[in-house]
């Protein structure tokens, strides 16, 4: 009896297959998860946050500590950050305007000591303007 012989298609397909279910559910991510203002108040006054930078002053990225971060991503009941990078922008979201974001985050940040500073960053492409809340 003759079998028919399978197509070289079935081969590309299933390397097709593999690599897209590794992209999808791989354990490397380093896509930010998009957050909101409410969340980071609370990591803000729990001094979570390591730095907070503005781009383009709409778009906030939101660094964690280490500790921080493995301990949200360690989480069984917040499942939200399971994904969360390891290391660079971790968070992002949108804020209104510069001035009402850094007013807003010095009054979450009252009982503790930050130090503030805005600074544009020359580079060829968006211009950047970072908010840092070191030592939060």
């Amino acid at each position: 009896m003759n079998m028919p012989r399978p197509s070289m298609l079935w081969i590309y397909g299933l390397i097709g297959a593999f690599i897209i279910g590794w992209y999808v559910f791989g354990d490397v991510n380093d896509t930010p998860l998009p957050s909101d203002w409410t969340t980071v108040r609370e990591m803000v006054e729990k001094g979570d946050v390591e730095k907070i930078q503005v781009v383009n002053r709409d778009q906030a990225q939101v660094f964690l500590k280490k500790e921080a971060a493995e301990q949200y991503r360690r989480d069984t009941v917040d499942k939200r950050f399971k994904r969360l990078p390891e290391t660079g922008v971790q968070l992002t979201f949108t804020i209104g305007s510069v001035d009402s974001f850094r007013e807003d985050l010095k009054s979450s940040s009252r009982d503790r000591p930050c130090r503030w500073s805005m600074r544009t960053k020359p580079t060829t492409g968006p211009t950047y303007l970072s908010t840092c809340c070191r030592g939060c």
